[in-house]
């Protein structure tokens, strides 16, 4: 593999830069271009803000995230063991239903239409919820956008939460989310940041980290909630990682921050020259997923697998682009039995459906019917995201 090539295409993947406020709104600007062979244009686009959005910032990294140890050191608490919480229970993802979010786009002039909703895997098909509310639920910080948008669905305490994946406690109940000080300010203008862990069936907040400077939640998995923290203003590197348990608000410094290291896997003999690689996500363990694919080049390869140790690839896909059966994911979220993913080909053949994958058991399409119909217009899309665990 070429070194100066890989290193190339990894910076562009990944950004020197951390999440823009705006990363949305050209997101669908993309979108709305004129493609550069039918309509996989935009598909590049999303791959390239994905893996910046999931292996930097966990899909919502903002301008006011700083690089380097901030001049205020935090105020460390005595270790202590994060409190242990019941992993979901095990479902048939072949039988179930599956929360999402539809939506749906085209231009030139640019439309966009988000709804929610859930797919019974069995039939394929879709029914959008038209009750769906996040009412009355804090987060997230006014400068990722408005707390009124439902973006994960928590079968635990049957809700809508205004919170991505990674601000969820694993068994559902709960979620972090991050107040800018003085309330009602944002970037540049806070002072300082409160982590607090929102109990969605008690509805009570608990303020378990006040910081003075910028908070990020990466994600919170069994070992408690991961956050980035740095200053308001300014981009220097490195950041500053940290654990915080859930209970007490103890924390413990993260000495393996998520930063990407080059190669960010390692290269084998077999694999593409001049690869083009993008990240959907991670698995249950951390574990980077890795898609090496081109939807503008037939015949390229594209796999997709993640590392249990350098060098040691478990594939959930090997075949080549333009393959009958093709996988291309765009974005994963894990479930009790493996990993759904959204389905980055949608563009182009306009029949959307998701993906399971279960170690053991291999990977599945699904089909889906029952979905809106398209907007009128060159580039119309329509893509379905999973977002909460099938139950």
């Amino acid at each position: 593999m070429d070194e100066s090539r890989f290193r190339s295409l990894m910076h562009v993947a990944i950004g020197d830069e951390p999440m823009q406020p705006w990363l949305t709104t050209a997101v669908r600007s993309r979108l709305a271009e004129p493609p550069r062979r039918q309509v996989a244009g935009p598909i590049a686009a999303v791959a390239a803000i994905l893996v910046a959005a999931v292996v930097v910032a966990g899909l919502v990294l903002p301008q006011m995230f700083a690089r380097h140890v901030p001049n205020t050191s935090p105020r460390v608490l005595p270790a202590a063991t994060p409190s242990a919480t019941p992993a979901p229970a095990a479902v048939d993802p072949s039988n179930c239903r599956l929360p999402v979010t539809v939506e749906r786009g085209s231009g030139p002039p640019s439309q966009v239409a988000t709804q929610v909703g859930f797919v019974n895997t069995r039939t394929g098909r879709y029914t959008r919820d038209a009750s769906a509310s996040v009412a009355g639920l804090p987060g997230p910080d006014p400068l990722a956008g408005a707390s009124d948008v439902a973006n994960y669905y928590s079968p635990a305490v049957q809700r809508w939460l205004p919170v991505s994946a990674g601000e969820v406690a694993p068994d559902g109940r709960a979620y972090a989310w991050v107040k800018t000080l003085p309330v009602g300010s944002i970037y540049p203008n806070f002072k300082s940041s409160e982590l607090l862990i929102r109990d969605v069936a008690a509805s009570t907040d608990r303020i378990i980290w006040t910081y003075a400077g910028t908070i990020n939640v990466w994600r919170w998995d069994s070992g408690g909630v991961r956050v980035n923290v740095g200053p308001v203003k300014g981009n220097p590197p490195p950041q500053s990682w940290w654990f915080v348990d859930p209970t007490s608000g103890a924390l413990t410094r993260d000495h393996n921050p998520p930063l990407m290291s080059f190669p960010p896997f390692k290269p084998l003999p077999g694999d593409p020259h001049d690869p083009s690689f993008t990240s959907p996500g991670m698995t249950a363990g951390g574990q980077t997923i890795w898609w090496i694919g081109n939807l503008d080049r037939p015949g390229a390869p594209d796999w997709v697998f993640y590392e249990t140790a350098p060098g040691h690839r478990v594939y959930l896909y090997r075949g080549v682009e333009g393959a009958a059966t093709s996988f291309d994911p765009e974005i994963a979220l894990v479930d009790s039995k493996g990993i759904w993913f959204s389905d980055a080909d949608y563009v182009l053949d306009l029949k959307p459906a998701l993906w399971h994958w279960q170690l053991g058991v291999g990977l599945r399409k699904y089909p889906l019917s029952g979905l809106p119909s398209l907007f009128n217009g060159s580039n119309a899309y329509i893509l379905v995201r999973p977002v909460g665990p099938c139950f």
